[in-house]
């Protein structure tokens, strides 16, 4: 075994200095995160409660109660008296409830039997640009002599977001580049009807049609050189690639009985309105659209009888989008999409995939 040397004098005095630096680094961390939790932990709604002297109720229990259905319970925070915290996941929006207060030897003091669970009033209003929320929420129950709750829901504005607006308000023209600037979505489809359907007398035989999915690309741009906060919406233009396809099972003319399969490929290209509310949570717009596409057996175009089932159509598209999570730098949330198209074609009644293309999608968007 090796006997172990003395440390030069500098070195040592380094690893202590660095150990100093790695335990303020941490402390320093540590305590913001800390602070945040105790103020208002993720997910939750803080609410007060009060007697009939207006004092804060020290201490106690909540039980709220689904009329017809369970119940969910709370303490009051021993640390801040008179509050307590309920998670939002666990109420069941627009049903009502029966709410009563209880003392720690399980007597009943205070009760309201009507109270309902509204998520609009308990929404901060998140904003992106000031990197904030814009309100304050404060729902509070209040006892009365007769042993009955009042309720109610107090909304101010958010000191923060007032102080960080008013900075804002100094600069002449928003900057555009805070918005969206690229959003993506994948999405399954699924073909509602027309020509586009299954048809057992059409093209051969056209046993079925399956959903299918689609990829977009969507740039944004031409918002409002206005600041966000002055907007109850905030509009801007859409420029969308997509690329989409569905497969069909036919029955193949020339060996009777045996099933193949084609695919309706298809690219669009569309430009229109979109809308968002200050949040960017909720998000909605039309576009027309121009599609090129055709009907592939493999990689070839499909040709039957007299003609080649190459595809142009115009037509509308209508989505429905709505942010879920956010965090990260990236936000993720649902799309629905309704589109009709109509792809002309020289074609007779039996014949098959020309005509109006009403479709519908749902899938995931990646702002």
């Amino acid at each position: 075994m090796q006997p172990r040397r003395p440390q030069p004098r500098k070195l040592v005095r380094l690893a202590a200095q660095l150990k100093i630096f790695l335990l303020a680094a941490i402390i320093a961390a540590v305590i913001p995160v800390a602070a945040g939790a105790a103020e208002r932990p993720p997910g939750f709604i803080k609410f007060s409660v009060q007697d009939l002297k207006d004092d804060f109720i020290p201490i106690g229990e909540v039980e709220f109660c689904l009329n017809g259905g369970g119940c969910i319970y709370a303490d009051i925070d021993r640390g801040f008296p008179g509050h307590f915290y309920l998670k939002s996941k666990d109420l069941v929006p627009g049903r009502t409830y029966t709410v009563m207060i209880y003392t720690m030897n399980v007597q009943v003091i205070y009760e309201i039997r009507d109270w309902v669970y509204v998520p609009e009033d308990y929404d901060p209003g998140w904003d992106k640009v000031l990197n904030c929320e814009k309100f304050l929420i404060f729902p509070q129950f209040h006892g009365d002599p007769q042993g009955r709750l009042s309720f109610k829901v107090d909304t101010t504005l958010n000191p923060v977001w007032e102080e960080r607006a008013g900075e804002g308000l100094v600069i002449e023209e928003a900057d555009p580049l805070r918005f969206p600037d690229f959003i993506f979505t994948v999405q399954g489809n699924a073909m509602l009807g027309g020509k586009f359907k299954s048809d057992s007398n059409a093209a051969g035989g056209v046993i079925s049609v399956s959903p299918g999915w689609q990829v977009s690309g969507i740039w944004r741009h031409g918002y409002p050189r206005r600041m966000a906060w002055e907007e109850g919406w905030v509009t801007c233009r859409e420029l969308a690639l997509t690329y989409a396809q569905n497969r069909y099972e036919t029955l193949e003319v020339m060996t009777p009985g045996r099933v193949s399969d084609v695919t309706f490929h298809r690219v669009d290209l569309s430009y229109g309105l979109a809308r968002m509310n200050q949040s960017q949570i909720n998000h909605y717009g039309v576009a027309a659209v121009l599609s090129v596409g055709g009907i592939y057996d493999g990689g070839k175009k499909l040709q039957y009888l007299d003609r080649t089932y190459g595809l142009f159509g115009v037509g509308v598209r209508a989505h429905y989008r709505k942010m879920l999570l956010s965090g990260g730098g990236l936000e993720v949330g649902a799309v629905v999409e309704a589109g009709a198209i109509y792809y002309p074609a020289d074609a007779d009644d039996d014949d098959f995939w020309f005509g109006l293309a009403p479709s519908a999608s749902l899938g995931v968007v990646v702002f």
